[in-house]
C-alpha cells in the first residue's frame, strides 16, 4: 500500500477571507502579508492566530510547553519517591 498524503486546509485563504472581513485595516501590513505566506505548521498557525487576534483570555500551552511540564512532573514525582524512601518514609 502507498502512503496517503493528508491533505492540510489552505490557512492562506482562510485567514484572507477573515482579515478581509473582520479586520480590513490588517490585510495591508507587511508582517500580516508575510506572514500569511508562510503558515506551514500548527505552531505557524496559532502564532498567527496571536497575530491577528491578539492575546487569549485563556493562554494556549504549545505541545514544548506541555512536554517541558510533563517531564518536570515526572521529575519531581520521583525525587519525593526517592526522598521519601531515603527518610523511611512510605509513599
Amino acid at each position: 500500500m502507498g502512503k496517503e498524503s493528508i491533505a492540510m486546509p489552505d490557512f492562506k485563504l482562510i485567514y484572507t477571507d477573515i482579515i478581509n472581513e473582520k479586520f480590513p485595516e490588517k490585510i495591508n501590513d507587511p508582517l500580516i502579508r508575510n506572514k500569511l505566506n508562510a503558515l506551514n505548521t500548527a505552531v505557524d498557525v496559532l502564532k498567527f492566530n496571536i497575530l491577528v487576534f491578539g492575546e487569549s483570555e485563556y493562554p494556549i500551552l504549545l505541545v514544548s510547553e506541555i512536554v517541558k511540564t510533563m517531564h518536570f512532573s515526572a521529575f519531581y514525582f520521583q525525587f519525593l519517591k526517592m526522598l521519601s524512601l531515603f527518610c523511611g518514609l512510605s509513599t
